[in-house]
């Protein structure tokens, strides 16, 4: 996952809940309408360690260095399902779960407050990021990699 930092106790919930749900990556990317631009590496490895001893998880999460979103797109070339989290996204997420035959290899980017700016989805979608709606209402940045994760959970148990 790579995920805009979000603001005060909201990262640390999404941390702590991405971790129980069986993530295995968080990248943080400043992209265009960040607000949150310096990324606490030690604090986001500390919150992740906690949460994956309380949810008896045998791996612990890695913390990626933050990157700009152009520089973590670019390095997401190698990932086999690119999908970056959009309201505005043409293809809705029953489409995508019927598509995919599986997690692995899979890369998603959720964006800041405000998501990402048309241009950043353009040229996330002109490198083979394919851009997935959740649903008709607007989700808070915390809330849409907890719903992708759960129904990623739900089609395929444990990640």
């Amino acid at each position: 996952m790579a995920q805009a930092p979000i603001k005060g106790k909201r990262i640390s919930f999404l941390l702590q809940k991405v971790t129980e749900l069986g993530i295995t990556e968080i990248a943080p990317i400043i992209s265009e309408r960040t607000v949150v631009r310096n990324v606490n590496i030690q604090r986001w490895q500390k919150i992740v360690e906690e949460a994956s001893k309380q949810s008896f998880r045998i791996s612990i999460p890695k913390i990626k260095k933050e990157a700009t979103f152009k520089e973590f797109i670019e390095d997401a070339r190698y990932y086999t399902t690119k999908v970056i989290l959009s309201p505005s996204g043409n293809v809705h997420i029953r489409e995508f779960m019927e598509s995919l035959s599986s997690p692995k290899d899979l890369v998603f980017l959720v964006g800041p407050e405000g998501g990402f700016t048309k241009g950043e989805l353009d040229y996330a979608k002109s490198l083979g990021f394919l851009e997935v709606s959740l649903g008709k209402r607007i989700l808070r940045a915390e809330t849409s990699p907890l719903v992708f994760l759960s129904i990623l959970e739900y089609k395929w148990g444990r990640l």
